[in-house]
């Protein structure tokens, strides 16, 4: 597992969609098919228990926010509808004051709705998300237990571009990375995030929601009411692959 001084737990609290963040990969993927998440899983309801161990970004400042899913879709650099088939704590960032921050691996299996993965990315890769301060392996153990059945819907970001735009920065303003960035974002090039707590969409008894947003969120979003007004999983999957 590694290990990360960085910025205290706040300041990653606020930045953990936007930033540029490391990212480690470890245990297999366990037992979980293709065919038993198949196409039509995706209609299946989600955990609301998983998706609260996730986090909620309510109230944080983020990078990216959309008022659309047409325009994130554009700037994602790949959605994808992915089953969950393993949960494993990737790192545990150190804080200014030695506070311990675990950072939650979101494993699961892509079928591309727009936008392209590497060859390596096409039957598995890692999404990463904050955990609450002292979680454990144990933690993640009993989210892997209570994982969604079928497939969500994930808007993301690779972290290797965003590292070769962090670098191209640098170099134009002619000041290079230093070893210790470079080395992180050199790390982070397997990786994935949303781009946003908007960019991950699951099927509920009820409809399509925005699980990483809260209910005072969703009502101000129009982006999260445009998903709820949507008549299920193939209507956002017809939008998204007619946008780019």
């Amino acid at each position: 597992m590694d290990e990360s001084n960085v910025g205290s737990r706040d300041r990653w609290s606020r930045r953990v969609f936007g930033a540029s963040v490391v990212l480690g990969l470890g245990g297999a993927l366990g037992l979980v098919t293709w065919r038993q998440v198949g196409r039509e899983a995706s209609a299946t309801p989600y955990s609301p228990g998983f998706l609260a161990a996730m986090g909620s970004t309510a109230g944080a400042s983020e990078v990216e926010k959309y008022g659309s899913v047409e325009e994130m879709s554009r700037s994602a650099d790949v959605v994808l509808a992915a089953a969950v088939t393993d949960v494993q704590i990737t790192r545990v960032i150190v804080g200014e004051e030695n506070d311990r921050v675990p950072m939650i691996g979101v494993i699961v299996i892509p079928r591309v709705l727009n936008g392209t993965l590497p060859e390596r990315f096409k039957s598995r890769l890692t999404v990463e998300f904050l955990a609450a301060t002292g979680t454990t392996p144990e933690d993640a153990k009993k989210m892997a237990a209570d994982m969604p059945r079928g497939e969500l819907v994930w808007f993301l970001r690779s972290k290797s571009v965003e590292g070769d735009k962090i670098r191209a920065a640098a170099a134009a303003r002619g000041k290079p990375l230093t070893d210790s960035k470079a080395r992180a974002l050199d790390a982070e090039r397997e990786y994935y995030r949303l781009v946003s707590s908007q960019g991950l969409v699951a099927q509920a008894e009820t409809g399509l929601v925005t699980p990483l947003l809260d209910a005072e969120s969703t009502e101000a979003d129009t982006l999260a009411l445009e998903v709820q007004g949507l008549g299920g999983m193939r209507d956002l999957e017809r939008l998204v692959a007619g946008t780019r």
